[in-house]
């Protein structure tokens, strides 16, 4: 039997660029990289395809394997304060030994970064944005910390975007005060 994710990797017919908001809409701060992917979806920015993922990792593998470049923000509990963010490239880099552990996902976001790239499937670009998160209750909203942290996330999702060297990439991501400014899209 073929392997599902090899092919995919090998396949040429990759997105451009992918946001991938992973999380768990009922689980307070766990819910941060969901709200962040609905953000930049209502902002219609051009060449993105926008994923909400629940973290599961042998879906958000194959995910990445369709991508020409990703954008991968899920909250996690890195030892900060609530809100901060902790910015990597998973394809120049391993995932930090701080993020190993941090996920509500089991087998999580650090987990499946690993074995994508021990199967070739990560993308050539693979931004990760971890925003700590205050807590995971059940039933909670987002911290208030946490829930400040989305307009500097989209910013920075949007300015790295535009600085992304997607090799098929047709179309210049409009990085004007329109777009990006605050992540309001307004």
């Amino acid at each position: 039997m073929t392997n599902p994710f090899l092919v995919a990797a090998r396949s040429p017919l990759r997105a451009m660029l992918c946001i991938i908001g992973i999380g768990n809409a009922a689980r307070g701060d766990d819910a941060v990289g969901v709200h962040i992917a609905r953000r930049l979806r209502e902002m219609r920015m051009p060449n993105f395809d926008v994923h909400e993922q629940s973290g599961e990792g042998a879906q958000l593998i194959e995910l990445l394997s369709r991508c020409q470049a990703a954008f991968v923000i899920d909250a996690a509990d890195f030892g900060a304060a609530p809100g901060q963010l902790h910015v990597f490239d998973a394809a120049l880099t391993a995932t930090p030994a701080t993020l190993q552990t941090a996920s509500s996902h089991g087998f999580g976001l650090a987990q499946a970064l690993e074995l994508a790239r021990a199967l070739g499937s990560l993308p050539a670009t693979c931004r990760v944005y971890a925003v700590q998160a205050a807590h995971f209750d059940i039933g909670a909203p987002l911290s208030s910390a946490v829930a400040a942290a989305i307009p500097r996330v989209v910013d920075a999702i949007c300015r790295d975007a535009a600085m992304s060297e997607a090799p098929q990439r047709i179309h210049r991501l409009d990085t004007s005060p329109s777009h990006c400014a605050m992540g309001t899209g307004d």
